[in-house]
């Protein structure tokens, strides 16, 4: 049978009833409210030591809880896994606990624990702790998610809802995710104008930060528990990620989950453009437009980090002098006159990131030094826009530019080895940390879009899970 760890019989094995209305406060069972609850207790295990591990299920409205397993030796509770998320309410229905997952990640608080010794297991040693095996996941289920209502839509068609959980296939890692970030290609999907990838999940999401809950055959490098940051093509805005495992990267040391989660689709965003496809080197100058934005705050970092001479526009002082503040060489007030004049009396230009489009490209390839790199990653007042031949041809200019999402897995796999080997050291070492403007809870996603549409914050925005 199952006690509360001062001996307050709740269940035997097998048995299905309501937990007894004393067990709410200060018990090990506790979960917030119990009033009208129904356990399940799904059967034991032997363990090696002659404990016994039973799973059960604590299941109430889809997407509000779930439970998980517990771990008892002779009739005696010694560990637990309580789950996290919105308490039951009296006179909730209760549900088949198979539509949820359980995760060791998914636990509320813990009461303190009070491990007890073992009686004498098959060695005949005594005096060993009990400790609870790991919680196992389910891929068959459901799971928190937005949801976008009526398939597009402004940022309050943003819903949390219930999605089945992602199948992991070989190759990849499952993610319990903790934070994701929110970027604008999110709100291009969420208009209707960004499809996902064929074979990407639909859910919104480009990049998470989280534990390891379940690993694909195949994969070497991660087991669970690990703490890992992820480029993914869809799928971020859920309670779990599955992702080829090569586009995890570990957390680096010293960032909790909301800052990690901050840094796949900016780092790699910036690492491919302004280093590898506009080759910035130590000593050249990096123009960036809309420096206040996550891509803009990165690109003015990682410059820096390799010894670059940054220029930056933004609007609106404030902007200004904070980007200023982060490390940028010479800024501009591009709503309060002609950037391109500043810049050209700044000095030349060898690299320039740009994300603005069609209104700025004849400014850009302007100030632009002789074997300058223009770099279009984003076209946000246009797509369309005119070009003299000549003066790239005077300057032997290179114009290029390039999408993340529909990279095939080798090569962001290929961009995850370099962004581990030339950006991690730099953010172990403190160099380069993204500035997290504000985050949101998951089911505050609508508001998330609402802030980053505004155009008003700096560094990134990022949902908590």
């Amino acid at each position: 049978m199952l006690v509360t760890d001062d001996g307050e019989e709740v269940l035997a094995a097998g048995d299905s009833a309501g937990f007894p209305a004393g067990v709410r406060n200060g018990h090990c069972l506790q979960n917030r409210s119990t009033e009208d609850a129904t356990s399940l207790v799904a059967g034991n295990r032997s363990d090696e030591d002659g404990g016994e591990y039973s799973d059960i299920d604590i299941a109430f409205k889809p997407g509000r809880y779930t439970g998980g397993g517990y771990y008892h030796k002779d009739g005696v509770l010694t560990d637990r896994r309580t789950p996290s998320g919105p308490a039951p309410q009296p006179g909730d229905e209760a549900v088949s606990p198979a539509r949820f997952s359980m995760s060791s990640a998914m636990r509320a608080p813990r009461c303190p624990r009070r491990p007890r010794r073992s009686r004498s297991g098959p060695s005949g040693s005594r005096g060993r702790l009990v400790h609870a095996r790991p919680d196992r996941i389910s891929m068959a289920g459901m799971m928190r998610a937005i949801t976008i209502r009526d398939g597009k839509g402004a940022a309050d068609a943003l819903e949390l809802g219930e999605a089945p959980m992602p199948e992991l296939r070989a190759g990849q890692v499952l993610i319990r995710v903790r934070a994701a970030g929110v970027n604008r290609p999110d709100i291009l999907q969420r208009q209707g104008r960004y499809p996902p990838p064929p074979g990407a999940s639909p859910i919104l999401g480009l990049e998470v930060a989280g534990e390891v809950a379940a690993v694909g055959e195949g994969v070497a490098r991660w087991r669970e528990g690990d703490r890992v940051t992820a480029l993914l093509p869809g799928g971020g805005y859920a309670e779990y990620a599955a992702v080829d495992a090569r586009h995890a990267l570990p957390v680096p040391a010293g960032l909790d989950f909301v800052h990690a989660a901050a840094l796949p689709e900016t780092v790699f965003t910036v690492w491919t453009n302004v280093f590898e496809r506009g080759a910035l080197k130590a000593g050249e100058t990096l123009l960036v437009h809309g420096a206040n934005s996550g891509i803009g705050v990165t690109a003015i970092l990682m410059a820096k980090a390799a010894g670059a001479c940054v220029y930056a526009t933004a609007r609106g002082a404030e902007k200004v002098l904070r980007v200023r503040t982060l490390g940028a060489d010479f800024t501009v007030d591009a709503s309060t006159g002609d950037w391109a004049a500043a810049i050209k009396g700044a000095g030349p230009v060898d690299v320039l990131l740009d994300m603005v489009g069609a209104e700025y490209f004849a400014r850009n390839v302007d100030v632009l030094a002789p074997e300058g790199r223009l770099v279009v990653i984003a076209v946000l007042t246009g797509a369309n826009a005119e070009l003299n031949l000549v003066n790239v041809m005077l300057k032997r200019l290179t114009i290029t530019g390039s999408t993340l999402r529909a990279r095939d897995a080798d090569e962001k796999a290929r961009l995850a080895g370099a962004v581990e080997k030339h950006v991690w050291p730099w953010i172990a070492s403190g160099a380069v940390r993204i500035p997290v403007d504000r985050a949101f809870p998951l089911a505050r996603a609508d508001e998330a879009h609402a802030w980053l549409e505004q155009g008003a914050q700096f560094g990134k925005v990022v949902l908590t899970v």
